[in-house]
């Protein structure tokens, strides 16, 4: 949810930040959590908007 909210949200990198720490979080404790589609899904497009977000403001840097 938090992945989804960062396209949305005026500072979406620092949302997709947090939503890609709390998805690692989540895969990489304890195996008695069982890694999801949901998480996988949130990380991919938490993943997905920093990287078109850092496109987009190394663009900017360079004038395009």
């Amino acid at each position: 949810m938090l992945a989804l909210l960062a396209w949305v949200l005026p500072y979406g990198e620092v949302a997709s930040v947090l939503a890609l720490a709390a998805g690692a979080t989540s895969a990489f404790t304890d195996r008695q959590y069982r890694l999801d589609g949901l998480v996988v899904a949130g990380v991919c497009i938490a993943a997905l908007q920093l990287f078109f977000a850092l496109l987009l403001f190394t663009m900017d840097l360079a004038g395009h």
